[in-house]
C-alpha cells in the first residue's frame, strides 16, 4: 500500500485513524557538524498526509540490555552513529532522546513527518515461538523479548488513540473523527530541545521529531487548571468550509482563558487524496491584545509565504497566555473538491468549549 492509497482510504473512512510507523532507516551522515541523523529516510506509506506517522524516542527503561549504553553501541541493521552528538546519547533511560534509527522526513512534498514520537527502544514485546531473539525478556515471560523500532512506538500511539476515543465517547458523548483523534494526540506533545534534533533551517515542527513526543497528561485534561475545547466538523456539515462562498470560508469562535498558563491549539483535516495538499486551510489565533499567531508560525517558509500551504496539521502554542478572550479562526483559501471538514483542539486554563 502506498501513501496515496492510505490517503484515499482515510478520506473515504473519516472515522478511521491510520497509525503508521515512520521506519528504521535513520543513519548518521558525514556533512552535519553536529552529527545529526540525515533527513529523507522516510518511505511510503509513512509519508501519507492523512495518516498519523510515528517516530521513535527512547524509552525510560533502566534495566534493559542497553542499560547505560550509548548509540555508538547500537547493534542494528544499519551502522550505528560514530560521531557526536547522537553517538554520545543513551539508547534508553531518557525519553527526550530521539532514537538514531528513527526515519526522518521530509516527504516528497516537503511535508513534516513524522507527526510525533513515542518510546521505541527496549520495549517488552511479544515474540514468535519460531524466532530466537537476541535480547530475550525471560524474567518476564519466555514469550517476550526486548525489541526496538518505530514498530514498537506506533502501537503505543494506537493505544493512546483508543484511550482518547474512549474519553470523547464517555466524557463528551461524541464519536470522534480520525481528524479529531489526530489533532488531540499531536496537541499533547512535548518539544524536545536537544541540539541533536533541532534544525534551524526547518524550525518547529521539524523532520526529526515532528511536533514532539507524545505526553498523555497533556493530551486529556488530567488536573485542576487544564481543560479541553474541541470542534469536530465533518465535510458534509453546515459548518464545513467552502473557499468560494464568503459566508462559509471562515470558522470563527471565542475561547475564554481563565488564567495564565500555556495554550496549545491544533488544527487537522483529512485532505482529498492527491500529490500535496488539495485543500488549503489556515489556523489563526487572535490574543486579547490583538496579537495574531498563525499555525506553524515557527516553521521556516519563504520570504513571501505567510501561511503554511504544505501541512494539514497546524499548531499554535502560547507559553505565556494571559487571561481573556481569544479568537480561534480557521480559514479556507482553496476547496477545489467541495466542502472541507476539520478538527480543532485547544488545551490549557480555558473554558471547556468554544463559543
Amino acid at each position: 500500500m502506498d501513501s496515496y492509497e492510505v490517503d484515499q482510504f482515510a478520506y473515504e473512512h473519516p472515522d478511521f485513524l491510520v497509525v503508521i510507523a515512520a521506519g528504521n532507516a535513520g543513519q548518521q551522515g558525514a556533512a552535519d557538524p553536529n552529527g545529526r541523523i540525515d533527513m529523507n529516510s522516510l518511505y511510503s506509506p509513512a509519508a501519507a498526509k492523512n495518516a498519523l506517522t510515528v517516530g521513535a524516542c527512547c524509552s525510560t527503561r533502566a534495566n534493559g540490555p542497553y542499560a547505560g549504553k550509548t548509540w555508538r553501541d547500537w547493534q542494528g541493521r544499519l551502522p550505528a552513529p560514530t560521531r557526536p552528538l547522537p553517538a554520545a546519547e543513551t539508547i534508553s533511560g531518557d525519553a527526550d532522546v530521539v532514537a538514531a534509527f528513527s526515519s526522518r522526513g521530509p516527504t516528497d512534498e516537503s511535508r513534516i513527518k513524522p507527526d510525533l514520537l513515542a518510546p521505541g527502544t527496549e520495549v517488552g514485546s511479544a515474540r514468535s515461538a519460531f524466532w530466537t531473539p537476541p535480547f530475550p525478556y525471560t524474567e518476564y515471560s519466555p514469550y517476550y523479548a526486548f525489541q526496538s523500532g518505530t514498530s514498537m512506538a506506533a502501537p503505543a500511539v494506537a493505544g493512546a488513540a483508543a484511550i482518547v476515543r474512549h474519553w470523547y465517547r464517555t466524557s463528551r458523548g461524541v464519536q470522534p473523527s480520525a481528524a479529531l483523534l489526530k489533532a488531540t494526540l499531536v496537541n499533547g506533545t512535548i518539544w524536545i530541545k536537544r541540539l541533536s534534533v533541532l534544525d534551524d533551517a526547518v524550525g518547529q515542527p521539524n523532520h526529526h521529531q515532528g511536533f514532539g513526543r507524545l505526553h498523555m497528561p497533556l493530551v486529556i485534561p488530567s488536573g485542576a487548571g487544564m481543560e479541553l475545547a474541541y470542534a469536530d466538523i465533518g465535510r458534509d456539515a453546515p459548518q464545513a468550509l467552502l473557499a468560494d462562498q464568503p459566508t462559509r470560508a471562515m470558522w470563527r469562535q471565542r475561547l475564554e482563558a481563565t488564567g495564565p498558563g500555556e495554550l496549545s491549539v491544533t488544527l487537522t483535516w483529512t485532505d482529498p487524496p492527491g500529490h500535496g495538499l488539495q485543500h488549503h486551510l489556515s489556523l489563526i489565533i487572535v490574543a486579547p491584545d490583538g496579537a495574531k499567531f498563525l499555525g506553524n508560525d515557527q516553521l521556516k517558509r519563504g520570504p513571501f509565504e505567510k501561511l503554511d500551504r504544505t501541512n494539514n496539521v497546524q499548531q499554535v502554542r502560547l507559553t505565556a497566555m494571559a487571561p481573556g478572550t481569544y479568537l480561534v479562526i480557521v480559514t479556507a483559501s482553496n476547496t477545489l473538491f467541495g466542502s472541507q471538514g476539520f478538527a480543532i483542539v485547544a488545551t490549557g486554563p480555558i473554558t471547556p468549549q468554544f463559543s
